[in-house]
């Protein structure tokens, strides 16, 4: 389940803090989080924003750019992604990242990922989208693919967050996909109803 996954996440995360990649983090200290709720505080791509004050991205931020871009034109949906140290608040983290987004005005269909990564909290929020992107399967297949990278963790090595992006994207592009043919399974036997209702010609 989704908590269970938190809860792991707490663990790992706290294992693999001195790993390569927490290692490449930069030092300055993490956004409050009236700071982190600032759009100011987001650097632009050509489809969706990404804050990473700790550089956990790293290298690949240009391929977790790309997947983001890749994303937007391939399911419509906008991207954004968020990782401080701490969210800072008393809330709960679904409670105050949904609030974080809706206050910067995104398009409609927009996924947030938002992770505390010292205080190991992952929370994938869209309040804003449609039903088949906000519904709580989706939520919890997309913060299930991005959790796997940051939980299994090779030796020596810290979490992997750009796979934990590019993953939560790859998910999304399923979860269209998977609505989509829903959505046709649905037309087609309206369709086949009317034509066996339908009366033959006198």
């Amino acid at each position: 389940t989704a908590v269970l996954s938190v809860i792991m996440l707490f663990a790992a995360l706290l294992v693999g803090a001195t790993g390569a990649q927490m290692a490449a983090a930069d030092d300055s200290p993490s956004p409050s989080a009236s700071e982190s709720s600032s759009p100011s505080a987001l650097v632009e791509d050509s489809q969706g924003y990404i804050t990473d004050p700790q550089n956990l991205l790293g290298d690949n931020l240009t391929k977790v750019i790309d997947a983001a871009n890749r994303t937007k034109q391939e399911t419509g949906v906008t991207v954004r992604l968020l990782y401080l140290e701490s969210f800072n608040t008393t809330e709960k983290p679904e409670q105050w990242a949904s609030q974080l987004l809706e206050s910067l005005n995104p398009p409609a269909n927009t996924v947030m990922l938002a992770v505390a990564s010292h205080d190991g909290n992952l929370v994938v929020v869209s309040p804003n989208s449609d039903e088949w992107l906000r519904s709580q399967s989706t939520v919890d297949q997309l913060s299930e693919a991005a959790s796997k990278p940051l939980l299994d963790q090779q030796a020596g090595q810290g979490p992997n967050w750009s796979q934990s992006a590019i993953d939560m994207m790859d998910a999304i592009a399923s979860a269209k996909s998977t609505a989509t043919t829903h959505a046709v399974s649905s037309v087609s036997i309206i369709v086949m109803i009317i034509v066996f209702v339908v009366p033959p010609d006198t």
